[in-house]
């Protein structure tokens, strides 16, 4: 059985849109995780310490995709970052904010598995960084605002700017 040709598009847009929604998010992390390293305590010189920073931005990689998954299904849109409005930023910054605050408070609060230098600005009433909460609060929306207007461009429709017939 083959599928219908127009499923075949509407897969390949789902799946370019994601893989860079996945590689846009990566860079955006990284970049993150290395601008704010000396606000955290007892770290090792950058280059010592770049693939703790590598690994650390594929886990926020897949928290920042729990969002926009959470984001396609509350909207029942899988391909929705042409198509932002602001009551998806509004919904997507907003779910971000509170998954964050949660990771961050588990691993620093509960779990003791990193801790800020006296540098690190913190969130006053529940002890965690500005920073890490600002990242995960603001790169999945930031992200898919990039990924919507490649898209809405046509760069990154269909496997990269070809448009289909």
């Amino acid at each position: 059985m083959t599928m219908s040709r127009q499923v075949q598009i509407k897969m390949k847009r789902v799946a370019g849109a994601y893989g860079s929604f996945i590689v846009v998010n990566y860079l955006h992390n990284l970049g993150w995780e290395a601008a704010h390293e000396s606000l955290y305590a007892d770290m090792p010189p950058f280059l010592q310490h770049l693939p703790y920073l590598a690994l650390a931005s594929v886990g926020d990689v897949g928290i920042c995709l729990v969002v926009v998954l959470l984001t396609a299904l509350f909207y029942r849109l899988w391909v929705w970052f042409d198509a932002l409005s602001a009551g998806k930023t509004l919904f997507i910054i907003s779910i971000s904010a509170v998954i964050s605050t949660g990771v961050e408070y588990l691993n620093v609060v509960i779990l003791s598995r990193w801790e800020y230098t006296d540098a690190m600005p913190l969130i006053p009433g529940i002890g965690i960084g500005l920073s890490p909460f600002l990242q995960i609060a603001l790169l999945p929306f930031v992200s898919a605002f990039l990924v919507g207007r490649r898209i809405k461009s046509g760069k990154g429709r269909n496997g990269g700017g070809r448009r289909s017939r």
